[in-house]
């Protein structure tokens, strides 16, 4: 709802939330809720609490209730406040569109909660858990898992934050990732189980997050979406992400895994923003999707990163 520190002011989260429900091209009856059509999503820093917030945010449930508000979630729903102890923590949710033809397994969109559960990062963000770091929490992993295994044509995730860019080591010469804490073993094999080098320097000067700022639960979930595609429960799997104040599309091949996940799979990734957006400082992504165009006779005279506004 907006870029403040807006700690737990859940006034000024409820505003936030109206002022976005009243906008023209949201509400006209050109819009989404003009069409009446379904509207779902999931949350990430600003929206949950203030910069890059975990599951130490005091107003956790209070956010919560407040997003639950905002989307029309019915009481019939476990985010819902009205089921008391028993509310789900977290505002994970899947949804299964139907195609064209009737056929109810269409599109499957699962919203993940990288927010109510995440471990830090840093350790200015909290106490480090070192190797146990962790993103989602054993009960939404548990959920992931079961949803997983439900057949689509399509499976979109959504992720409040990037999936795909690799463990960025640039800017840990100082202050290192929570997750490499005792268990740096564990860290780096986590990073090359999924194909990448656990001596990466990429990025910026920026520290912007992503899921590789714990390895291991980013291969842990790149594994499971691999695994279950090769079972036959989707045809392609998209992530859908924000965050980063630019949009940009990314693919990842995914190695063979004999251990369980199976055969070669490429994932890819969209990462959404404002039509109005750019970076305008470099931020090397190994896993970015390039343009290249070749001559008739196939020989390249054009490279270059895609680049969105």
């Amino acid at each position: 709802p907006g870029w403040g520190e807006d700690g737990g002011d859940m006034e000024k989260k409820r505003k936030a939330y109206n002022e976005a429900r009243e906008d023209n091209y949201y509400s006209s009856r050109d819009g989404p809720l003009g069409y009446g059509l379904p509207v779902t999503g999931t949350w990430d820093d600003h929206d949950y609490a203030s910069d890059n917030e975990g599951r130490h945010y005091s107003c956790r449930r209070e956010s919560q209730n407040e997003f639950v508000n905002h989307f029309n979630v019915p009481e019939d729903d476990p985010r819902h406040p009205s089921w008391g102890d028993d509310q789900q923590e977290g505002v994970y949710s899947s949804h299964m569109f139907a195609k064209p033809d009737g056929d109810k397994n269409g599109i499957h969109v699962i919203n993940l909660d990288t927010r109510y559960h995440r471990d830090p990062t840093f350790k200015y963000w909290g106490k480090c858990e070192g190797a146990k770091s962790d993103m989602l929490g054993k009960k939404q992993w548990k959920w992931l898992e079961k949803e997983l295994e439900r057949v689509s044509e399509v499976l979109i995730i959504v992720s409040g934050i990037q999936v795909l860019p690799p463990t960025n080591l640039k800017h840990v010469e100082k202050d290192k990732f929570c997750a490499q804490e005792k268990g740096k073993d564990e860290f780096e094999d986590a990073i090359t189980k999924v194909g990448e080098s656990a001596q990466w320097r990429g990025g910026g000067d920026r520290v912007l997050e992503n899921w590789g700022e714990i390895p291991q639960a980013r291969a842990r979930l790149l594994r499971l979406v691999q695994k279950y595609a090769n079972a036959g429960s989707y045809k392609v799997a998209i992530f859908l992400s924000g965050n980063m104040h630019w949009g940009e599309i990314m693919a990842k091949k995914m190695p063979a895994d004999p251990d369980g996940a199976g055969p070669e799979q490429t994932l890819y990734e969209v990462s959404a923003s404002g039509i109005d957006r750019f970076r305008d400082y470099e931020h090397p992504n190994s896993n970015r999707v390039r343009l290249r165009s070749v001559d008739t006779r196939g020989d390249k005279f054009y490279h270059n990163e895609c680049k969105f506004p």
